[in-house]
């Protein structure tokens, strides 16, 4: 499978998956109309964490006047009814893994399923604690009356999911080529959501499409809904609406949905993706990033995707053509340029082709709150080492700033903060995004540079 990882060829696949991904925030950021706030519930985010099997979903959406916040809060689960439910939020604490006071009283269904509709009038400066991500929902059970799951408000973002071979459960190795990427955006009535998906280059024609659920990125699950089929090798189905219960939001924005595309050579499905909230960031691998450099022929791609908390993420990388066999692969901290310590370790990694090529998939990480901020500041990269080159044969960066010689900083601000005072700027970033965005799909030699800072 990945003998195919010909550089131009995957350049460029991977060029045109990051700018397709890239061009959907973008469009989501710029016909925003209200600004929209969400959460997802669980026991880990309480501080301290509570061992839950509970679960929910929040909303909060700001009004054109920015004088009135609507607020949607549905929870199951929870191991014994539920006492009080709160937003908390305060302009020193409030943040991940902090705790701080009630500003708005949701109340109680003394139950353990729980669906609140309800609207609030909020100050400026809750709104700006709001804006610095010091919201959270909490909701109370009689079990525990500090609160048995907690969610973070953040901005409302599409999700995405990256669909590879390599993502199946087991991995599918008779695929060399075959990707795809969809788009989740929810409806503003939480009544269900609209979703994109493309593929390309399967194996053999698809047969069936679907999104499952899975308590993991790591298990497989049932069909929830049927995405069905277009009997092609490569195609799409554009801005499809769904209905969806309350229970099955919950599980879609906690990331326990996947995309999967089936084929009648993989009838259990050739190419999947984890949906999770968020831009993913990539990185590129070459020797030419080792410090100091390394010459080799190897090559390899990953990326990262952080969880709805921001609390983890998930990554996925692989590579080919290595000098010599892989032995561990890891994520650094580090700035371009410079070598860093391993935070997290993606070994064990499955090799084929003789151990020189082999990939690291769906690895699952928590993460704190500074290696969140690096990971869109550039302050962390793939390394994977050999066994000639045991200090890392190929390195590459995750970049939230840039990739691929695909300057995005001006946007990345827009789509992760939803903040009013980017409204003004919109019209004026979407002139100068939109002269840059056709550089996506330029030839190979468009994509073909290492990172530059």
């Amino acid at each position: 499978m990945l003998e195919a990882l010909n550089e131009k060829v995957v350049d460029m696949r991977w060029f045109q998956l990051t700018c397709g991904l890239f061009m959907s925030f973008v469009v989501s950021a710029l016909s925003a109309q209200t600004l929209r706030y969400a959460a997802t519930l669980d026991g880990s985010q309480e501080v301290p964490p509570v061992t839950t099997t509970a679960l929910g979903y929040g909303t909060v959406t700001l009004n054109a006047a920015e004088t009135e916040i609507a607020v949607k809060l549905f929870f199951s689960g929870l191991s014994s009814n539920q006492t009080m439910g709160h937003i908390h939020g305060s302009a020193t604490n409030g943040v991940q893994g902090t705790n701080t006071g009630v500003i708005f009283n949701i109340g109680s269904q003394d139950a353990l399923t729980g669906n609140f509709t309800m609207t609030f009038a909020p100050t400026a400066a809750q709104l700006a604690d709001l804006r610095a991500g010091r919201w959270y929902f909490n909701v109370h059970s009689a079990n525990f009356p500090g609160g048995e799951i907690r969610g973070q408000i953040l901005p409302e973002l599409p999700y995405v999911g990256v669909l590879l071979p390599i993502h199946e459960n087991p991995a599918v190795l008779n695929a060399p080529g075959a990707s795809g990427q969809g788009v989740v955006n929810f409806n503003a009535d939480n009544t269900g959501f609209v979703y994109s998906l493309w593929f390309e280059r399967l194996s053999a024609n698809q047969t069936l499409g679907h999104i499952h659920s899975s308590t993991s990125a790591a298990t497989n699950g049932p069909v929830v809904f049927n995405i069905g089929s277009q009997g092609t090798t490569s195609g799409s189905f554009v801005d499809q609406a769904v209905t969806a219960t309350d229970e099955q939001i919950t599980l879609l924005r906690a990331g326990r949905m996947y995309f999967n595309v089936h084929t009648s050579a993989n009838t259990g499905g050739e190419i999947r993706g984890q949906i999770l909230r968020g831009q993913p960031v990539f990185a590129r691998l070459r020797g030419s990033q080792e410090v100091p450099a390394v010459i080799s022929n190897g090559v390899g791609y990953g990326f990262v995707q952080l969880n709805a908390s921001e609390t983890g993420l998930l990554a996925s990388a692989f590579y080919a053509g290595l000098g010599s066999n892989a032995t561990v692969a890891h994520i650094h901290q580090g700035a371009f340029g410079a070598n860093g310590p391993v935070l997290f370790n993606m070994t064990p990694i499955t090799t084929v082709v003789g151990a020189t090529s082999g990939f690291a998939s769906y690895a699952p990480f928590a993460t704190s709150q500074a290696q969140v901020a690096a990971v869109f500041a550039g302050g962390l990269y793939f390394n994977v080492h050999s066994m000639v080159n045991s200090g890392g044969e190929i390195r590459g960066q995750i970049d939230g700033v840039q990739a691929d010689g695909f300057e995005r900083a001006g946007v990345q601000s827009i789509v992760r903060s939803a903040e009013p005072q980017a409204k003004s700027a919109l019209s004026e970033q979407q002139t100068t995004d939109a002269a840059a965005l056709p550089a996506c799909h330029a030839s190979g030699a468009a994509a073909s540079g290492d990172h530059q800072h």
